[in-house]
């Protein structure tokens, strides 16, 4: 009898274990309203309008010495790009 008295407590124990807490009112749990859509592909067409100015590392500034005054046309590298030897840089001009 003892040992059948041992099962059914554990029985009693694991039944109640798995149910879990009882709740009073399951309706006071949070809840959201959530919307779904589905996925588009379009273009964005708004622009900005920015202004600036190039400057160079101050770390990495080296000088070009021209026979005479010079102004720079284009720039054809952007920051952080990778050059080589050999690569066009900037297009240099004569000064007015």
């Amino acid at each position: 009898m003892n040992k059948f008295f041992r099962t059914v407590i554990c029985f009693v124990f694991c039944a109640f274990a798995a149910v879990g807490p009882v709740r009073a009112d399951e309706t006071d749990m949070p809840s959201a309203l959530v919307t779904t859509a589905p996925v588009e592909v379009k273009s964005i067409s708004e622009s900005i309008l920015a202004y600036g100015a190039v400057q160079a590392d101050p770390s990495e500034i080296h000088s070009i010495a021209m026979p005479r005054d010079g102004v720079i046309l284009k720039v054809f590298v952007r920051p952080g790009q990778a050059v080589k030897s050999g690569d066009v840089v900037i297009d240099i001009g004569n000064s007015p």
